[in-house]
């Protein structure tokens, strides 16, 4: 079971959070200007990746359980 790419991702996230939010002004293509939080946009990323490495590596665990069941049938 590989679990080494959680830990940056962990890692990553927690700087993050520890780190005061970023605030930025932009102006879209009508004009409107828009306060982005480019800290809290990374942070959901990390999040998105996070939790999809965990379920990808349930997934394996369980593809290999059931695999070693039918062998063992």
């Amino acid at each position: 079971m590989k679990t080494g790419k959680l830990k940056p991702l962990r890692e990553t996230m927690s700087s993050l959070e520890s780190q005061p939010d970023q605030y930025s002004l932009s102006t879209d293509a009508c004009g409107e200007t828009r306060l982005l939080n480019e800290s809290l946009k990374a942070r959901n990323v990390l999040r998105h990746w996070t939790i999809s490495e965990e379920l990808l590596e349930g997934s394996r665990r369980r593809v290999l359980e059931n695999v070693r069941t039918l062998i063992s049938c």
